[in-house]
């Protein structure tokens, strides 16, 4: 599953089970409350969607972090401009810096949409509605196809 951020392409491989379980039951832990405090919200103000983001990234810690990263560097090749394959594992803290850094986020959000999508998807397409929520975070030019039935479009009842 490739995707473009910036001027690289990530080569993302889906987890196996018992990875994908460990890094579900992280992120279920961390980010459950926190998803079930802003189902409340609505609306498609900038206001609105700060709060839910803000909420989220407040959710985030180091070791969940240090968990994503551990489970999926080793999992994604990275293209470079010049044209280089290199495993993202090996390059992770010099790929990441400067420029790139803003990069990292994307690239955590596309690895947890090739493993869980489909589960996702399935759930009511969950992993959709967040990105949707943040604007510019998952550019829609480079997004894979999904089948969650969630397009990030306003909602009829926003027209």
């Amino acid at each position: 599953h490739d995707q473009e951020i910036g001027d690289c392409t990530y080569r993302v491989q889906a987890l196996g089970f018992t990875d994908a379980r460990k890094v579900l039951t992280k992120l279920t832990k961390a980010l459950g409350a926190t998803l079930a405090s802003t189902q409340g919200l609505a609306g498609d103000d900038v206001t609105t969607k700060a709060r839910i983001f803000g909420s989220i990234l407040s959710a985030l810690d180091d070791d969940l972090l240090a968990t994503l990263q551990a489970a999926f560097a080793p999992k994604t090749l990275v293209r470079t401009p010049d044209g280089a394959e290199v495993k993202l594992a090996g390059i992770i803290d010099q790929h990441f810096k400067g420029k790139r850094l803003a990069h990292a986020p994307r690239w955590l959000l596309h690895c947890l949409e090739v493993t869980f999508g489909d589960f996702f998807g399935d759930l009511g397409g969950t992993i959709d509605t967040v990105l949707a929520m943040v604007p510019g975070l998952v550019s829609p030019s480079t997004s894979p196809p999904t089948s969650t039935g969630q397009s990030g479009v306003s909602s009829p009842a926003s027209t």
